[in-house]
């Protein structure tokens, strides 16, 4: 589990750098259900398109809930709920989401295949 968290720290972590490092850790054919877009994501182009725009937001993400899964060898399932914390002063200052990510072992590396967000239908 501790490494399935730090793919995703290293995600995390990727969004305060620039939108093809966030990508380079999607797969090229992964598929990305944003947070705030109403559009699915094919592809690591797309994803790092979709980024360009998501990143002058400045966003870090928090997790306040989580389960992974092991589904083998090779692939994991991270679920939960996370809080983006924007610091470029426009609101909403913070977005609480729901999350999924897909996670795939290709030539050693841990890559993200399937990323769904999706805001909190209730208000908190």
């Amino acid at each position: 589990m501790a490494e399935i968290e730090a793919v995703f720290t290293g995600w995390n972590d990727a969004l305060a750098n620039d939108a093809d490092k966030v990508a380079e850790r999607y797969t090229t054919d992964a598929v990305l259900l944003s947070t705030l877009k109403d559009k699915v994501f094919k592809g690591r182009a797309e994803i790092r398109g979709y980024f360009v725009d998501f990143l002058k937001r400045k966003p870090q993400a928090s997790v306040t809930d989580r389960k992974v899964v092991i589904l083998d060898k090779t692939s994991a399932l991270d679920t939960g709920l996370y809080t983006f914390t924007f610091g470029d002063g426009q609101q909403p200052a913070t977005v609480m989401a729901r999350y999924t990510f897909v996670y795939q072992v290709i030539d050693k590396k841990c890559l993200i295949v399937n990323h769904h967000s999706s805001k909190m239908p209730e208000a908190r």
